[in-house]
């Protein structure tokens, strides 16, 4: 007998993490009366002139924080590395917020496992990442954004548990791994 076929990590993020961050990009594509509709490589994968539209740029910005937060939960579930990271962090939740675009979700680490959501977090927030300005969390999406130097300016306000974010970030760089940036 045949043993079933059990999806890998790469698999369960794109099921997990980039279709349903996808599914609200396009809900929020949809709302933008007369713009144009980007198709999906246009909002994964855009080119310099994609992001020459504001509506593409946005909904950009919103499905790769979106897609990179989901992601965090099924590395931290299934990635060995992330796992390891996880089990060394103490418990908190991080709140991620970019208030322009309306992008409001936490991360919970509690005893090594990780879930995510959308809103008000189940507890109060023990580190808070926030972007005041949309722009500049695309930048930073990208790679493009000197985040020491966004500190300072107040482009990037991150309040609390330090430790928490630096180890949530590890596990955030990791899929990189899984969807290596295009050359």
């Amino acid at each position: 007998m045949k043993k079933p076929v059990r999806p890998t990590v790469w698999l369960r993020l794109i099921a997990g993490a980039v279709l349903p961050a996808f599914r609200e990009a396009a809900a929020a594509r949809r709302a933008m009366a007369g713009d144009a509709k980007p198709g999906l490589r246009a909002l994964l994968l855009p080119t310099a002139r994609d992001l020459e539209s504001e509506a593409v740029a946005r909904a950009h910005t919103a499905l790769g924080y979106g897609t990179a937060l989901r992601g965090a939960v099924i590395l931290g579930a299934h990635d060995p590395a992330s796992r390891g990271v996880l089990a060394h962090t103490a418990d908190g939740t991080a709140r991620f917020i970019i208030p322009e675009l309306g992008f409001d979700r936490w991360l919970r680490l509690e005893r090594g496992a990780l879930r995510g959501g959308r809103g008000e977090p189940p507890a109060p927030a023990d580190v808070t990442l926030s972007f005041p300005r949309w722009r500049t969390a695309l930048a930073a999406l990208r790679g493009e954004l000197d985040e020491m130097a966004a500190l300072g300016t107040g482009d990037l306000v991150i309040s609390g548990s330090l430790p928490l974010a630096d180890h949530l970030n590890l596990v955030l760089q990791r899929m990189a791994d899984y969807f290596p940036p295009s050359k």
